[in-house]
């Protein structure tokens, strides 16, 4: 079982003082007015401003900035006058969560570069078959903490080669000696790929040593901009572009050969955790030092191992209990859900991933009380059924909620039963950051109860003292 590092950064309370707007980008094809790539120029112009695509949107984004700022007032002022629609929105979590995690990598990105749900510090890592120091990065922000859960790994990244690729003999010879410049599919045998950087899969069209005239770049040197500045990646020269096709998609995209992989990344089992984890704790500090202008004061903690409780068997818990239970809503978008969301627990227990569900489940797990001399047998009894029955429908309610919420974040179409891999990497991400946050929302709640409690008893106290000296 591989152990979670963890660091955490406090900051000041901010909610009130920030202005959440959406924008909603112009209709055009042109890769430069992309509603991600847009987000990271704003994130980039100044490190006050969060911004993040809007989920399952093209054309909007949100843009998160400290009240009253005026530079974000000038750049609304500069997307107005582009074209660009900008409407105020209420201060929500989620967006702000959404644009903290969206901004938290783009500003890692020139040093830890995404590749599927990993993060690998290698700039190189596209140029040869190498083993590389990878992590994945969870960060999280609740109330007044930023919470960064880390999970280090080793991967060994294969970048595609044209021989990896079965191409005929004397197709390949060709095109490598420069007397053709295009191989068609017919020629290409072991035609399933996966494209950096969500590694999608792919089916390979066609090879050519040029940029087809679809393709939305004139020449290499846009290409290459493109990717700096949409992923971090600094693209080395290459003598090939690979044409595929995604399932699901009848558009042919263009891809340099440097930006496929032949296999998925293979997770080696040993890896220098505290190496890895203190790289980044050092990258974090140095690119996110503050949030919305207000500093973070980084510190180290460890997860405990001991109070991990596996996922599959607390959703398999669930299920068995939830067949007696009432259900609400559309009985086959519930099912679909349950059936999906199952199936990316067991892909997650498969791998040997564990996420701390043990102070979670804690609140609604029901614990034996010895019967006492005010409390009759049948009157206990009747109170422990009342009492358990509560807290099952309460962590019903939990499961559910995070089924809907991962279900609508993650399902794209429904032309498979299967869960594709883009979704069972979103599953597993949705599922353990939504778990994470009501964990931290339930240990601020322990630790404010008692303030809160001994506030009223001040405010009755004082209310008595009132009354009994008019």
């Amino acid at each position: 079982m591989s152990e979670d590092n963890i660091f955490n950064g406090d900051i000041e309370d901010f909610w009130d003082k920030i202005d959440i707007y959406v924008l909603e980008l112009p209709s055009t094809d042109s890769c430069e007015l992309s509603a991600p790539l847009i987000a990271r120029k704003i994130i980039f112009t100044n490190i006050l401003f969060l911004a993040s695509p809007v989920s399952r949107s093209y054309k909007n984004i949100y843009f998160v900035f400290p009240t009253n700022n005026a530079i974000a007032r000038n750049m609304l002022n500069e997307f107005a006058k582009q074209g660009f629609k900008s409407l105020p929105n209420s201060v929500s979590v989620e967006i702000v969560q959404d644009c903290f995690t969206f901004t938290y990598l783009a500003r890692l990105s020139s040093i830890w570069f995404r590749v599927g749900r990993f993060l690998v510090n290698d700039r190189k890592f596209f140029a040869s078959t190498a083993n590389c120091d990878a992590l994945i990065a969870e960060p999280t922000i609740v109330f007044k903490q930023i919470t960064v859960n880390v999970r280090c790994h080793k991967l060994r990244i294969s970048p595609l080669q044209l021989k990896d690729l079965g191409i005929e003999n004397n197709a390949l010879s060709e095109f490598i000696s420069g007397k053709r410049d295009h191989i068609s599919q017919k020629s290409i045998s072991n035609k399933t790929v996966f494209v950096l950087p969500l590694l999608s899969k792919a089916i390979v069209v066609s090879v050519t040593n040029y940029l087809p005239p679809s393709a939305p770049f004139t020449n290499f040197l846009q290409l290459r901009s493109y990717w700096k500045n949409m992923y971090g990646y600094r693209l080395p020269e290459v003598n090939a572009f690979i044409n595929v096709l995604f399932y699901a998609n009848s558009k042919v995209f263009t891809y340099p050969i440097c930006c496929v992989l032949s296999r998925e990344p293979v997770v080696l089992l040993r890896c220098n955790s505290d190496l890895i984890f203190s790289a980044f704790y050092q990258d974090s500090a140095a690119k996110i030092p503050q949030v919305l202008g207000f500093n973070i004061e980084y510190t180290k903690m460890k997860h405990e191992d001991t109070s991990k409780f596996n996922l599959q068997a607390a959703i398999d818990s669930i299920l068995n209990n939830s067949k007696n239970s009432e259900t609400s809503g559309s009985s086959q978008v519930c099912s679909a859900a349950t059936e999906k969301f199952s199936q990316a627990c067991s892909h997650g227990s498969q791998s040997s991933e564990t996420i701390d569900f043990k102070s979670t489940l804690s609140l609604f797990k029901y614990t034996k009380r010895k019967p006492t001399s005010m409390q009759s047998p049948n009157k206990l009894a009747d109170s422990v059924m009342a009492e358990a029955a509560r807290n099952m429908r309460d962590f019903l309610s939990v499961y559910n909620s995070m089924t809907y919420e991962c279900f609508n974040r993650c399902v794209q179409n429904f032309n498979s039963r299967d869960l594709t891999v883009e979704e069972t990497d979103c599953f597993e991400s949705c599922s353990t950051k939504l778990v994470r946050v009501n964990h931290r929302l339930m240990s601020v709640f322990v630790q404010l109860t008692p303030q809160m409690l001994e506030k009223r008893q001040k405010e009755l106290a004082e209310r008595a003292s009132q009354s009994n000296n008019p």
